[in-house]
């Protein structure tokens, strides 16, 4: 296993060894969505690092990453912006809705047959009615959601964020990947004709180190927000910068070996 993984593993295992400790107060449904996030962020994390290195073809990992992404927005989001909780909802509750919009979910027709047609419709209208008054709410926050087609789409919780920036560039390229665009598929195709053995193990290191330090930089903004929302825990901290610790070194060596040839001059 890699130094780097190696790492990587050990903090995704302190923080979820900290993970029951996060007990929301009742009622507090930002800290409740928090921990909700929070524990699906690792879980992402924990399934692309264990696929990192395994396979030659990055898309599977890209696919968690991508949604580590959006999980690690909502987190910033829940974290700094006030009311965001009622983003949530409205999202949850449209996810709810559309059990009953799109009929050719097998869970509708389990609920017709449970239920009858009629008690399903009503149901469904409930439903839709509940999404509705949860999106006028998080529109009240966050007026931005107004006017925008699909107004809880990914773009607009990034914009929220004030990192659509970061939307057009990382969350592009990785959906690009997740949706198997023929383009980088052709490229990848051209170079592993051209590549040597060598140079393609090359390559996979830099798509493997790549992916590390996304998840390392998901890990610490995840502790990051999580220190805002419950406040610092100087013991957790501690031991995820003491797991650190190796991979500040191992840049340090490299510092090094890069100045040695330059003394030699």
């Amino acid at each position: 296993m890699p130094a780097t993984e190696r790492v990587l593993t050990r903090m995704l295992e302190i923080l979820r060894e900290n993970l029951p400790l996060l007990r929301p107060e009742g009622g507090d449904a930002r800290r409740e969505y928090f921990v909700l996030y929070y524990a699906r962020l690792l879980e992402l994390l924990d399934g692309a690092l264990r696929l990192a290195g395994q396979t030659k073809d990055s898309a599977p990992v890209n696919v968690l990453l991508r949604s580590a992404l959006e999980c690690s927005i909502d987190l910033k989001n829940l974290a700094e912006q006030p009311g965001y909780e009622y983003v949530v909802r409205a999202m949850m509750l449209e996810n709810r809705s559309a059990v009953f919009h799109f009929r050719t979910q097998p869970a509708y027709g389990e609920l017709v047959e449970l239920c009858g047609k009629q008690a399903a419709e009503e149901m469904g209208q409930r439903a839709q009615n509940d999404f509705r008054t949860a999106l006028k709410v998080a529109t009240r926050h966050f007026p931005l959601l107004k006017n925008a087609s699909r107004n809880l789409n990914v773009l607009n919780r990034f914009r929220i964020a004030g990192e659509e920036e970061l939307y057009q560039t990382q969350y592009a390229v990785l959906s690009m990947v997740t949706h198997n665009d023929v383009a980088l598929m052709a490229v990848r195709e051209a170079l592993d004709r051209s590549l040597d053995e060598r140079l393609d193990r090359a390559l996979e290191r830099v798509q493997d180190e790549n992916a590390y330090n996304m998840i390392l930089r998901f890990l610490v903004d995840a502790l990051k927000y999580k220190t805002r929302v419950f406040g610092p825990d100087d013991e957790l901290i501690q031991a995820c910068i003491g797991c650190l610790e190796p991979l500040r070194e191992k840049q340090e060596r490299k510092k090094r070996d890069r100045r040695l040839p330059e003394d030699r001059r």
